[in-house]
């Protein structure tokens, strides 16, 4: 065993006294042979060939040696600072891969540094540059994939012997302190660097002490798609950089290195010092892990022994004193930058290699760098230390791991975090880490996450964390059908990623349910739905399991959600730490629908439903303080002030959208106006792009009395609008008295009689503007500028541009300027930035500030973000945040898009605001006359034609700076690195003020004219960017924001004359369900129902329907209509018919009677007549009697007629 060793050490002696003479000796011969021991085997000696030309290269050398011949090597893998690269020996091979072990894993964790080699390769040196040296201080490195930085892709780096990675091009000359950005820029070179060391360098020496050998320098080497290796070297070097990285910061749990560059400066001194300075030297390394979207560095510093180049002011001998070296990154063209305080050229940059920093590995300080700067190592000075946590967002309902960095830990001492106004304590992870899990909160969007931790005199530690409501927030439990949304099932499948809970599939699981409780606000434990499930990613469980649960406690409990959580969770200093998944809420009739029979009966759901009208008939009335919904899908389209989509039921949404709103093609929702008891007005639209009312169709449109952000999110929605929907329609018929109730009084579509559309301005190209009144001009104005305010005190907003001089292209300087911000404010708001960024940004082409801060729209959760009176949101389908829209109270809407490089705006404003607005887009009044009003209120008379006189006399007249102005106010803009408003305003800039190409160009640019005259049409303002440009792009993308204008104005200006609701009948349907003018709707009965009442209605041109003639329109069954004929016609024989007949009997009677009597008068009168003509016959006969002498022969017959007693013996007689 001792002469192993004594052998060991006899040849690294000889190794090392070969290689001192050879680096003293540039163009000594080697021998032919050299014996080195690469094992830690005594029988592992080898011989490794070289050339008998070859050198060794010393610190300025430039020349090249020959690659190793010979026999294979077995490569010394235990030796962290080995020469030879083992990618000269040993090849990918895809028949055996290599399979790393956790304790070898580990151990080559435990160095600081990479792997650099300086020897082998194809010229012999390994990975050492030796092409860089005092002459030549950088060389160009390309490479076959895309490192993000700053949020822009490069696929090259200029590696630099001052200790730097750069990207772009640095000033001539720099004045210390280094200040970045530059703020000369764009006179001067602002560069994109990554500075490990930024500090002026030389080579220095190796001394005989120094256990690491290998050559002074700088070295570089790059390994790609790491993801497809099988070799030894390859795969110990991606997992280690795996685990160093998501260890080492927080939020990379799922990264994996595709490629990585590794370059590292050994042994460099500083410059300007004397020569016996050459062996105090620093050593550190940069280490670049990229997937071509996440990119990290390692900052390795493994001696840092000066820190500041005699230039900066440090000493010949020390390097000390002065301005040290600059640590940290700049994105470059005077955007943004990162300084890595408290080290950064402070004296404090002897403690980045300080092993007793309380670093879990000393002299490792790690970043992610993509997009934003975010520090992996905790900060020593706790008055510079900024928290940082991750995730930055989490799911309302809790349980969400958010790691936390930034103060170094004291394990010592408690960590409590406040997320909001709710306190939990937090887990101590190590000095650079610590978990607060958090609670079940009753808030959504932003707020304040604090954590408390006593360090020093510091105590305050404050981020800003993303609420997500439980309906927004990201699905990690789903289920295989809909039939969770029935009143029952039989069996139900549920899914979720194993891998978002544990990888070890091992892992048993427990599956829980749980309610929410509106009267107490809180989230309570119903019961588990399971136990010891396997962590397989589904599970299947049956509706009889839980028919026999005893949960009467539970019963007023409609709304819940599934959480999964493992069993026996892994602790961190004995506290139990695990992710948590949760289900979207989900109604429960599948779960005490059992128990809600045996307590209502069969017709559970009817009482259920009833419950809910007795408890919404107590609530306040909320409809009338909604916006009206537009008639049209085009107008709630071109309403970006009041109206958004509805991702729940969203045009470009999933597959599992518009449960609640079956058969609609698309809904909107309007905007969150901040009140904590928001209502929630929503507008859906069928096939045919009309407003879908819910007298017509079950899915039609539903006010709702809380919005998804409002009182308790998603939870109060959910209880107060959503269950009623199953509970009164969907687990009843649609006919039914409940679904009646609810479509028809309880959720009754707002028709959209009324409805005013609004005006549309708009700023696009270099640029145009056409204003609310459709006044079309050009202005080239450079600085910051009014574009909207208004002049209501009672309902204010500001909205300001900034506008800059559009960049030089091949032609030479461009006299033309283009909008690059927006900055808007309302009554109370925060206020909104939304700035253009560079032209070569890939991941996202704009950025949005709120109050000075970076807010992004990544994840689904996020695409809607509401700031007290300001909705801010991007499309579904935009993901590189090139689109964004924002929404005031007040009604005010703004559309910000970029399109190759240039910013265009586009402004609504409802009609509430006629005669209250100024600036650059005029007095919205349909007058276009006083567009152009001064600030002073002067109306100025100006041909749109005169560009000159438009910029002079109106437009400059509206120009902004830090200071109060009346009429204008200040600017809004967030000013950073010490800049005013007065660096962007150059008021002597002469832009263009011909207005037709053919005018300007020259003459050899005929076809170009031509050519824009028939591309552009009648758009002058196409013709006239092509003119300045030069450039077919910026001109086709002037003409399609100007197109979009004209067409969105014209829409908007259509009326629309609607009629309102028209209710269809009960069992029958309607031949269309237009409400326009001059529409004719029939009314047709299911089978089996005949119509009552009108068969159809026509809406006139006044916007009223045509007056109902025979009645109200029903739908009644055929049977009951027979029924009701039959009762019709028995109830007319009984109370018509027969009565009737009974009078025309009397009448006849009575007529007969009448009859009767006259006949009997007649009949009197004849027989009096005959007695008369008798009497008279008598008489005459007895005057003649006399006469002739026979009277007393009369008398004595006794023929002396009594007339009373005649009269009496006629009437006796009968007829």
């Amino acid at each position: 065993m001792w002469l192993k060793f004594f052998i060991i050490l006899l040849v690294l002696i000889a190794a090392i006294n070969s290689s001192k003479n050879l680096t003293s000796n540039e163009n000594r011969n080697l021998k032919e042979n050299i014996t080195i021991l690469v094992s830690d085997h005594i029988a592992d000696v080898i011989q490794i060939n070289f050339n008998k030309n070859s050198t060794f290269p010393n610190k300025n050398s430039t020349k090249t040696r020959s690659a190793l011949t010979g026999p294979t090597i077995k490569y010394n893998w235990n030796d962290p600072i080995n020469r030879y690269s083992p990618k000269d020996f040993y090849q990918n091979t895809k028949t055996q891969k290599y399979v790393i072990s956790e304790s070898r894993l580990q151990e080559i964790r435990s160095h600081l540094l990479y792997p650099f080699h300086d020897t082998g390769n194809a010229d012999g040196f390994g990975d050492l540059q030796t092409d860089l040296h005092s002459s030549t201080s950088q060389i160009l490195k390309k490479f076959n994939f895309t490192l993000p930085f700053f949020g822009i892709n490069y696929n090259y780096i200029r590696v630099s012997m001052n200790g730097f990675l750069e990207f772009s091009d640095p000033p001539p000359n720099y004045k210390y302190p280094l200040v970045f950005p530059i703020r000369e820029w764009p006179k001067k070179n602002d560069p994109a660097f990554i500075g490990i060391f930024h500090s002026k360098c030389r080579i220095g020496e190796v001394t005989i002490r120094d256990i690491d050998q290998r050559e002074p320098g700088v070295y570089y080497s790059v390994h790609s798609n790491l993801a497809k290796v099988h070799d030894r070297y390859s795969i110990e070097l991606r997992e280690r950089l795996l685990w160093d990285i998501r260890q080492g910061i927080i939020g990379s749990d799922t990264f994996h290195p595709k490629h990585v560059i590794i370059v590292t400066w050994k042994n460099m001194t500083f410059a300007g010092g004397l020569d016996t300075t050459l062996r105090r030297t620093n050593t550190f390394q940069a280490v670049i892990a990229t997937d071509e979207v996440f990119t990290y560095v390692m900052f390795n510093y493994a001696d840092i022994n000066w820190s500041t180049h005699t230039e900066a002011g440090g000493d010949t001998v020390k390097g000390e004193g002065g301005t040290p070296a600059f640590i940290g990154f700049n994105a470059g063209n005077g955007s943004r930058s990162f300084e890595y305080k408290p080290y950064s050229q402070s004296d404090h940059i002897f403690n980045l290699a300080n092993p007793n920093s309380g670093q879990k590995m000393p002299g490792r300080h790690i970043f992610r760098i993509d997009e934003e700067i975010l520090p992996g190592t905790c900060n020593i000075d706790p008055e510079q230390s900024i928290l940082h946590i991750s995730p930055q967002s989490g799911n309302m309902l809790g349980g969400s791991i958010i790691n936390v960095t930034g103060p170094c830990f004291n394990p010592n001492h408690e960590i409590r975090c406040i997320f909001d106004t709710i306190e939990v304590i937090g887990v101590f992870v190590d000095v650079n880490r610590a978990i607060c899990i958090q609670p079940f909160l009753t808030v959504s969007g932003h707020i304040n996450l604090d954590v408390f931790h006593e360090i020093d005199s510091r105590r305050l530690w404050r981020a800003k964390y993303f609420v997500e409501t439980a309906a927004s927030a990201t699905e990690m439990i789903w289920f295989k059908t809909f039939d969770v949304y029935k009143k029952n099932f039989i069996s139900l499948d549920l899914a979720w990623n194993s891998n978002n809970l544990t990888v070890n599939t091992k892992t048993f699981l427990q599956i829980s349910l749980y309610g929410y409780q509106e009267r107490d606000h809180n989230l309570i434990f119903i019961g588990k739905l399971g136990d010891y499930i396997p962590n397989s990613g589904s599970h299947s469980f049956k509706s009889v399991d839980f028919i026999d649960q005893i949960t009467d406690e539970f019963l007023d409990i409609e709304v819940g959600v599934i959480k999964i959580e493992q069993m026996n969770p892994p602790k961190i200093h004995g506290i139990a730490v695990s992710s948590v998944l949760w289900s979207k809420p989900i109604p429960l009739g599948w779960y005490f629908g059992p128990q809600w029979r045996e307590k209502y009966g069969n017709l559970w759901p009817e009482a259920l439903c009833n419950n809910w009208i007795d408890r919404e008939e107590k609530l306040m009335h909320f409809a009338r303080n909604i916006p009206i919904c537009p008639c049209t899908l085009e107008h709630a389209m071109n309403d970006k002030g009041r109206f958004l989509p509805d991702f729940g039921c969203e045009l470009n949404g999933n597959e599992t959208s518009c449960k609640e709103n079956p058969d609609v093609m698309t809904c909107f929702k309007s905007g969150f106006s901040g009140s904590s008891d928001n209502p929630e007005q929503q507008c859906c639209y069928d096939q045919n792009h009309i407003l879908m009312l819910s007298t017509d169709q079950i899915g039609g449109s539903r006010p709702k009395r809380f919005n998804d952000h409002s009182h308790v999110p998603s939870l109060s929605q959910y209880i107060h609008d959503i269950i009623p929907f199953y509970t009164c329609c969907a687990w009843q018929t649609e006919n039914s008295d409940s679904c009646e109730l609810f479509r028809y009084q309880m959720r009754l579509s707002q028709d959209c009689v009324g409805y005013q559309p609004p005006s549309i301005a708009s700023v696009f190209g270099d640029p145009h503007f056409i204003t609310l009144d459709g006044l079309e001009y050009s202005f080239n104005g450079i600085g910051e500028f009014v574009l909207l305010k208004s002049t209501d005190s009672r309902d204010k907003f500001e909205i300001q541009g900034r506008f800059e001089q559009m960049p030089r292209n091949s032609y030479g300087e461009i006299k033309a300027s283009h909008l690059s911000s927006i900055a808007l404010k309302g009554n109370s708001s925060n206020v909104i930035e939304i700035r253009m960024r560079s032209r070569e940004s890939v991941r996202y082409r704009l950025d949005v500030f709120l109050d000075g801060k970076r807010i992004f729209f990544d994840k689904f959760s996020m695409k809607q973000q509401f700031y007290g009176g300001i909705t801010v949101y991007t499309p579904l389908e935009v993901l590189n945040q090139s689109t964004v829209v924002v929404m005031m109270e007040s009604g005010i809407g703004l559309e910000i898009k970029e399109n190759i490089g240039l910013m265009s705006v586009q402004v609504y404003v409802p009609w509430n605001f006629i005669n209250k607005t100024r600036g650059l887009l005029g007095n919205f009044n349909w007058n276009q006359d006083d567009d152009f009003t001064l600030p002073n209120g002067e109306v100025l008379s100006i041909n749109p034609e005169n560009l000159e006189t438009i910029h002079k006399e109106f437009g400059m007249k509206w120009l902004l700076s830090d200071k109060d102005q009346e009429g204008k106010g200040k600017s809004l803009f967030l000013h950073e690195y010490g800049r005013t408003s007065d660096f962007y305003t150059n008021d002597k800039f002469q832009p263009n003020f011909i207005k037709e190409p053919r005018i300007f160009l020259p003459a050899n640019q005929s076809n170009a004219i031509e050519n824009a005259t028939r591309i552009c049409d009648e758009s002058y303002q196409c013709r006239f960017d092509f003119g300045l440009t030069l450039n077919w792009e910026v001109a086709k993308s002037t003409k399609m924001s100007y197109d979009d204008t004209l067409k969105q104005r014209k829409i908007n200006g259509e009326r629309v004359i609607s009629c309102g609701i028209l209710d269809t009948p009960r069992y029958g349907y309607k031949s269309n369900l237009s409400f326009f003018a001059g529409t004719t709707v029939e009314f047709i009965c299911y089978e089996g129902f005949v119509i009552k009442g009108d068969p159809s209605r026509s809406c006139t041109a006044e916007g009223k329907w045509t007056k109902e003639i025979h009645g109200y329109t029903d739908c009644i069954r055929f049977e009951e209509e027979i029924a009701r004929t039959t009762g019709i016609s028995l109830a007319i024989f009984l109370f018509i018919i027969v009565p009737l007949s009974l009078i025309s009997i009397i009448i006849l009677k009575q007529h007969f009677k009448t009859l009767r009597e006259k006949q009997e008068t007649l009949e009197d009168e004849k027989r009096w007549n005959e007695i008369e003509l008798m009497r008279i016959q008598q008489q005459e006969l007895i005057e003649a009697a006399q006469n002739e002498g026979i009277r007393n022969e009369l008398i004595d017959k006794n023929y002396e007629i009594n007339d009373d007693e005649k009269k009496k013996r006629l009437i006796e007689t009968p007829l």
